[in-house]
């Protein structure tokens, strides 16, 4: 099975070489500046996620100890 791999497979997916299609082109600023935001949005997300779980925990902690 191993022996069956083409040239294709062995290639990278994003062609790293320089001079490739993928090199060719540059993140704009308008792009950068949308990544960083789904960025920040993600991390605000993850925060209050955490919050919320931290105040579900604290307040089934009584119950959880008057059963143990």
């Amino acid at each position: 099975m191993a022996g069956l791999r083409n040239e294709s497979e062995q290639e990278p997916l994003l062609g790293d070489t320089p001079g490739s299609r993928e090199w060719d082109i540059l993140e704009t600023e308008e792009h950068y500046k949308s990544r960083w935001r789904s960025i920040r949005i993600l991390y605000l997300t993850m925060f209050l996620s955490s919050v919320g779980f931290s105040v579900v925990m604290m307040s089934i902690w009584p119950y959880l100890q008057k059963e143990m």
